[in-house]
């Protein structure tokens, strides 16, 4: 139940008890301190990627109807634990220069 003081607007001891402080992982902790040091234009570039990124958490990928059957073909092999050796996917590196 949130409290409120005379003037209708929460008070302090409700807000307390019904905002919970989200944490962080480390690694996103270590993400935000090393933001802090960019210049702000820089800052609110990753903002906006971070922020588009978080929004797309809910929604799956669309898939081109193109190639709807080569991602099932894959997702069907990944079921069955087939995957590309070491050395297959070395060779896919070597090939595109990555």
């Amino acid at each position: 139940m949130l409290l409120t003081s005379r003037f209708g607007t929460p008070s302090c001891a409700s807000a307390r008890r019904t905002v919970a402080t989200p944490t962080l992982t480390k690694l996103l902790e270590e993400a935000v301190e090393a933001v802090r040091k960019l210049p702000t234009g820089s800052q609110d570039e990753i903002a906006r990627a971070m922020l588009q990124l978080a929004a797309q958490e809910d929604e799956p990928e669309a898939i081109d109807p193109a190639h709807l059957p080569a991602v099932l073909n894959g997702l069907a092999q990944a079921g069955g634990g087939e995957f590309a050796s070491e050395a297959e996917v070395e060779a896919v590196f070597r090939r595109f220069d990555l």
